[in-house]
């Protein structure tokens, strides 16, 4: 059974510096830990979530390998 759930991810250029990374890394998990945005956020039925650049790629990786399964498996075809 295929469900359809939102993500937002937040990515930077191919070969960005690991202090640059970790720096951004950091301040998105200060920013998303915030209560005042989790309640915003929760007004608009949103749980923000945290993860890790390498728990982001598998995230993606994973979202690819199975939206490609779905469309292989329908026969989904541009026109």
């Amino acid at each position: 059974m295929w469900s359809l759930r939102f993500w937002f991810g937040i990515f930077g250029p191919k070969g960005m510096p690991d202090a640059v990374q970790a720096k951004l890394q950091q301040a998105l998990s200060t920013v998303l830990s915030g209560q005042a945005l989790r309640e915003r956020l929760a007004n608009l039925d949103i749980t923000p979530d945290f993860a890790p650049a390498p728990a982001l790629r598998t995230k993606l990786e994973n979202e690819i390998k199975n939206w490609t399964k779905f469309i292989d498996e329908k026969g989904i075809k541009p026109e």
